[in-house]
């Protein structure tokens, strides 16, 4: 498999890293849906987000 930005395993720090950063757009571009997810429980966890990033994204960004 190439190696990618992105990664396929729930259980890596990496994947962590880009919820984070996902998480931050979502407050920075939108508050009112960032503060939806947070009053839910586990919203801000954005599991489902990453599987989209996931199939979105995966084949476009090469890593180095």
């Amino acid at each position: 498999m190439n190696r990618t930005i992105f990664i396929s395993t729930p259980t890596d720090d990496v994947m962590e890293k880009q919820l984070r950063y996902l998480r931050e757009l979502l407050l920075l571009m939108l508050p009112l849906f960032h503060d939806h997810c947070a009053k839910l429980p586990d919203g801000l966890d954005l599991l489902f987000a990453h599987r989209w990033i996931l199939l979105c994204f995966k084949r476009e960004f090469p890593g180095h």
